[in-house]
């Protein structure tokens, strides 16, 4: 199977991440399959938990429910003190809180999440605690058509990201880009973070080509001024 370089101008390619949360400061994953997302997650809250880190998962109610799960009955035994080593986030319940209507005010949100890291971490300009965040806030909005309104999101983290130390990862689930026309979205959301990682594995051979087409001329795509070979 063929994988997508990525499309940032300084993204480091990786097809699976290593063992260490802090390898990364703002990573994407794209995943077909929850179980191979969840065990990236264990793997990344493990890894938090063993140094001391802060870790928040943002992320749907059904996910948030099966990740608890995982570590209760599967990751971590009978020692109840690491059972739940993380702060579980609802994204839908996040998002609700600042919308106006059917549009999310990304300033309010930035201020939700800024509020947030302060509690979990420390406010900015002071002793900070690490952070492993994890989020599908982003994955909501393009399950709902708002493209661009996901791209600013990524904006609005890239900037946190900027005063308080952290390894933020996004999940996306490639099957929002199963139809044709979205390539250039695709190329836009790697190229926001810089560590691109693949699926494990694409919703179909047609997606799989055009997203490798894609990749493939990704300067192409970002460029509104030029057209990509067919």
């Amino acid at each position: 199977m063929s994988s997508p370089p990525p499309a940032g101008p300084n993204a480091s390619y990786q097809s699976c991440f290593g063992s260490d949360h802090r390898d990364f400061t703002h990573a994407v994953q794209f995943f077909l399959q929850d179980r191979f997302l969840f065990r990236l997650l264990t793997q990344m809250i493990r890894s938090a938990a063993r140094v001391g880190d802060a870790a928040i998962v943002i992320a749907t109610e059904a996910h948030l429910e099966t990740l608890a799960q995982h570590f209760i009955h599967q990751d971590r035994g009978d020692n109840p003190d690491l059972k739940h080593p993380y702060l579980a986030i609802d994204a839908n319940e996040m998002l609700s809180q600042c919308k106006v209507g059917d549009t999310v005010n990304l300033k309010r949100l930035k201020e939700l999440i800024k509020s947030l890291l302060s509690e979990v971490a420390g406010p900015p300009g002071e002793s900070q605690r690490r952070l492993f965040v994890y989020g599908e806030m982003v994955a909501l909005l393009c399950s709902e058509g708002k493209f661009e309104t996901a791209l600013g999101l990524e904006q609005v983290w890239e900037d946190i990201g900027r005063i308080w130390m952290m390894s933020l990862l996004c999940g996306y689930p490639i099957e929002l880009f199963d139809q044709p026309g979205l390539e250039k979205f695709f190329i836009r959301v790697c190229a926001t973070h810089t560590t691109v990682s693949p699926p494990d594995s694409y919703p179909s051979i047609a997606c799989e080509r055009r997203i490798a087409h894609a990749a493939a001329y990704s300067s192409w795509m970002l460029d509104d001024t030029q057209r990509p070979p067919s």
